[in-house]
């Protein structure tokens, strides 16, 4: 009887540790999974397309010649985007809106140069001092230029608003122009051309933010046509301490 008990034990023993083993395995390959996929849609959400590189240096070409300063200018601009770009990848964790927002503003800074007046932006954020994934504004306002813009029609107006509501961190995207596609618009609509994505990884954007703090994105129309982008973050999950 003995013996059988001090079996018993020996089995549950090891039944326990390789219980524990295995949820310990599958919580690691859980995270590493997420990390792979994070930067995954990191590296995917920073491949420059050629065209655009092309376009940015061809104006900086012509404004050497005909403004100086300006020419100036837009390099630095688009050194800070490249900047922010490449350290997005190597990011851990959450970052400052404030942060994220000085690269929103590189991006836009660089696609006015060519743009100019086609392009207006109006910032309406008293709400700083909180924290986001990387790679969260950014996106949503480089859709709204991608696929809102239409050299051919009236401006381009794009509002980017933050507000504290009911123990939420709020970001608003507002942009005017054509209604850019939303992943349940390409359920049942092809991209138009091959290098014309429909979006750039709203699903992912909304993935990051569920898993990284518990956060949500949610897009609307708007009746004159737009899109209205709308993140919350709970400030218990975005808060600086």
């Amino acid at each position: 009887m003995h013996d059988l008990i001090n079996n018993t034990y020996f089995v549950l023993a090891i039944l326990g540790v390789t219980i524990a083993f295995l949820i310990f395995f599958f919580i690691f390959r859980m995270q590493y999974k997420h990390k792979i996929s994070d930067l995954d849609y990191k590296i995917k959400s920073l491949q420059m397309r050629p065209h655009f590189i092309y376009n940015i240096l061809s104006n900086i070409y012509y404004l050497c010649e005909l403004d100086p300063l300006k020419a100036q200018k837009v390099i630095d601009d688009f050194t800070v985007y490249l900047k922010k770009n490449f350290s997005a990848v190597s990011k851990q964790g959450l970052i400052s809106f404030e942060e994220e927002l000085q690269h929103t503003k590189a991006y836009l800074a660089v696609v006015k140069a060519r743009y100019e007046d086609l392009i207006l932006v109006k910032y309406d954020t008293p709400l700083l001092n909180f924290k986001l994934p990387p790679l969260t504004l950014e996106p949503l306002v480089e859709n709204a230029v991608k696929h809102a813009l239409d050299p051919d029609s009236d401006p381009l107006h794009i509002i980017i608003r933050t507000r504290l509501e009911n123990n939420y961190n709020v970001i608003i995207v507002e942009n005017t122009g054509i209604d850019y596609p939303t992943e349940n618009d390409n359920k049942s609509k092809p991209s138009l051309k091959p290098d014309n994505e429909p979006h750039i990884g709203l699903m992912n954007i909304k993935s990051r933010l569920a898993v990284s703090c518990s956060g949500s994105l949610t897009l609307s129309k708007r009746p004159d046509g737009g899109t209205i982008a709308i993140i919350r973050i709970h400030t218990d999950h975005s808060s600086f301490k």
